[in-house]
């Protein structure tokens, strides 16, 4: 049985990258694939370098133009009403390009597609302008959204006419399933996201290393993720104003971003209480996750929330917004961290306050994440692939 894990494109690595990574070398055995409309080249070697991927499992790109058209290759692809076979006997998508792509080869050829959907697509049912102007962070984005407002009503037809004729339809969480339930009328399997093994405690202290590596000092509160607008890492550095903890943002960030983030900074006047690190080795996360006193989850509604998940794992206590998304299926308030008042940095400060005095119960915060686990993930995913 050959499957392939498709997605939109391989530009940056987030948590749609690890989860496509880790299903492929959860099915070595299957001759797995992972396939893309585009790839940037330098994003697709730190892929293969942070993931641990064997040659044995194949990075392809669906698109033959050439380089230099950039994004225009998905466009060309979304339009190609003749696509090439691709040589496999299950397609799972992770985005809206591919999966319409994988509906036309179901027409052509009879192939047989399943989608795992991390969020609907932003671009179609963003509804709020101050939603949409937070999301569109980049050209890529821009574009998406004025192609998502320019041709709402086909685009959201079709999208729903793709996702009706999966085979299975996947999602990340209890909340990704309701939306999922809400928009197409249909029910999902929930997958959740999992931690790899290397994320757990060490008895090892690193405050040393990390302050000759990084500068920063001994207490810590942690922010770590892909560092873009919709993630309102600025929501943490105004809590910081109402504490004396030092904050240390981690993540990828863009030269943009980053400015931005100096000028809330500068206008909190935090300069001395804040740390911005840009990104960093796995190995030195897992070192930030085991000595923080807290770490903050800064994005609204997210869909799951991996991080958390990964800070808990190293009985790091967590804090996040209470607004019914993903993390309140991980963060248990009082035991594992706490639940913040939808998006007010004060009551935010408080839980980061009362969240400090978990962390003696180290152990017990990583038992309370076990449930998501990579073991018990795996055998889940594989049953309901029927994969013994």
């Amino acid at each position: 049985m050959k499957i392939t894990f498709q997605y939109d494109f391989l530009s940056e690595l987030g948590g749609i990258e690890r989860v496509m990574a880790m299903h492929a070398l959860w099915l070595e055995h299957y001759q797995p694939s992972l396939s893309f409309i585009t790839i940037n080249e330098k994003t697709k070697n730190d892929f293969v370098r942070n993931y641990a991927l064997p040659k044995s499992i194949p990075i392809n790109k669906v698109s033959c133009l050439p380089s230099f058209f950039g994004d225009l290759k998905i466009i060309f692809n979304f339009l190609n009403l003749f696509p090439r076979k691709i040589n496999s006997d299950l397609i799972i998508s992770h985005g809206f390009f591919s999966s319409f792509f994988c509906y036309k080869l179901k027409k052509l050829y009879g192939q047989k597609y399943s989608i795992f959907i991390h969020h609907p697509p932003n671009f179609l049912y963003l509804t709020s302008k101050n939603e949409k102007k937070e999301f569109a962070d980049s050209p890529k984005r821009k574009i998406a959204i004025l192609v998502g407002s320019l041709f709402n009503s086909p685009l959201k037809k079709l999208d729903k006419i793709v996702v009706k004729n999966a085979e299975r339809i996947f999602v990340n969480s209890e909340y990704t399933k309701k939306r999922v339930r809400h928009i197409y009328g249909n029910d999902a399997l929930i997958c959740y996201p999992t931690f790899g093994v290397n994320f757990k405690i060490k008895n090892k202290k690193y405050t040393h290393y990390l302050f000759r590596k990084f500068n920063i000092p001994e207490k810590f509160i942690l922010c770590h993720g892909r560092i873009i607008p919709d993630k309102r890492v600025d929501l943490v550095i105004k809590a910081i104003c109402h504490l004396k903890d030092y904050l240390v943002i981690s993540g990828q960030i863009s030269k943009e971003m980053r400015i931005k983030l100096l000028n809330v900074i500068h206008n909190l006047n935090v300069h001395d209480k804040v740390s911005i690190l840009g990104r960093i080795e796995e190995k030195d996360l897992i070192c930030l996750y085991n000595e923080a006193e807290v770490f903050v989850l800064s994005a609204p509604k997210e869909d799951f929330g991996l991080t958390p998940l990964e800070a808990m794992a190293c009985g790091t206590p967590c804090v996040a917004w209470a607004d019914n998304a993903g993390p309140s299926e991980t963060i248990i308030p009082g035991v594992n961290g706490f639940l913040v008042l939808p998006y007010d940095t004060k009551d935010l400060a408080n839980k980061i306050l009362l969240a400090k005095s978990l962390k003696k119960n180290r152990k017990l915060i990583s038992d309370s994440v076990k449930r998501f686990s990579e073991l018990q993930a795996k055998n889940k995913f594989l049953d309901y692939l029927h994969i013994k």
